[in-house]
């Protein structure tokens, strides 16, 4: 099957940049957004849900349910939410002239400071999103497991999975939680759900009710390789390349060939944000400026040694893990 066309979609370039939380996805996404030529929309499709959309939907499901994500992907690239749209820091583009570039940043922090008093909040553009030479970049954390369904009805797409050590992103998850006030995500059995009525892991034998008799830890590495490998399986059928999070914290030369690989160039702006995004440290929870080195094994020192023996046992197995520590190792 190749990539439908459909005509109110998007002609230009997308990149999906997708990934599980707490896996490196803003930061990437950000240094996607540093260069000149990239239109950024950060998560646009946890604003606008994909309603009737599976979370894993499988090879064989992609003509059922093309027509619906071809008509959610039609309004995707409308949403002009500051939640979407100003996710900081903003940066000039090559697409915009100066005025257009001051008005955009500018209107960038009205509009957030907006929104937190207004629920209708919509952030103009100042340029087109079909000018010529632009790159529209899609960073998603809701739809990992999709990026098959989605490449495939998105012309001119190419998919980019972000991937991090399980520890990482696990003691990630477990540090959010003294703040955030949603259900804990080890407490989130839909992707389960799914996942055993799916078939997708029959032949590990997983229930509800074995899941239910787990640690939050045991339930968190399950869903990071169920994701993951799903995301994998995608990533293969289309051509995608894999972005390792350690690899990039720890080697600037790392990203430069993700940038080449997707057909940009390594722009002075980008090699500027990646270098004070990985040696600043702030202390805010979803913060990209972080000490990227150090924080990327942070866990080592933060997860107890049982905790970490659970994850390990658990994912070893699988193909992303075999992936990421060739990559690692």
């Amino acid at each position: 099957m190749t990539n439908q066309v459909q005509n109110n979609l998007p002609t230009q370039p997308v990149i999906l940049a997708f990934g599980m939380p707490r896996s490196g996805t803003s930061w990437i996404g950000k240094l996607l957004d540093s260069h000149p030529a990239t239109y950024y929309l950060h998560e646009p499709d946890s604003v606008m849900r994909l309603e009737g959309v599976p979370t894993l939907p499988l090879t064989s499901e992609l003509d059922k349910y093309g027509e619906l994500i071809r008509t959610h992907l039609e309004s995707i690239f409308e949403v002009r939410s500051p939640r979407v749209t100003c996710k900081m820091p903003q940066f000039r583009k090559s697409y915009r002239n100066f005025l257009g570039n001051q008005f955009a940043i500018g209107s960038a922090y009205v509009c957030k400071a907006l929104s937190k008093h207004l629920s209708d909040v919509q952030v103009p553009r100042f340029a087109a999103i079909d000018h010529p030479g632009l790159v529209i970049v899609w960073k998603s954390i809701q739809s990992a497991g999709r990026i098959e369904l989605v490449n495939r009805n998105l012309p001119n797409s190419k998919a980019l999975l972000i991937l991090r050590h399980p520890c990482g992103q696990i003691a990630s998850l477990i540090r959010g939680r003294s703040f955030m006030s949603k259900k804990p995500a080890s407490e989130k059995y839909g992707l389960f759900e799914e996942a055993i009525e799916s078939g997708l892991v029959e032949s590990s034998g997983l229930t509800i009710e074995s899941l239910k008799q787990m640690t939050p830890v045991q339930r968190l590495a399950w869903q990071w390789r169920i994701m993951n490998t799903k995301a994998c399986h995608d990533l293969d059928s289309v051509g995608g390349q894999l972005c390792v999070y350690e690899q990039i914290a720890k080697d600037i030369g790392a990203m430069e060939e993700q940038f080449k690989a997707l057909g940009l160039d390594f722009h002075a702006q980008t090699q500027q944000f990646l270098k004070s995004s990985s040696e600043k440290q702030r202390a805010a929870y979803f913060s990209v400026y972080k000490q990227s080195a150090s924080v990327a094994d942070a866990w080592m020192d933060e997860m107890a040694a049982e905790d970490i023996r659970d994850v390990m046992e658990i994912v070893e197995p699988s193909e992303p893990w075999q992936r990421l520590a060739a990559t690692i190792d």
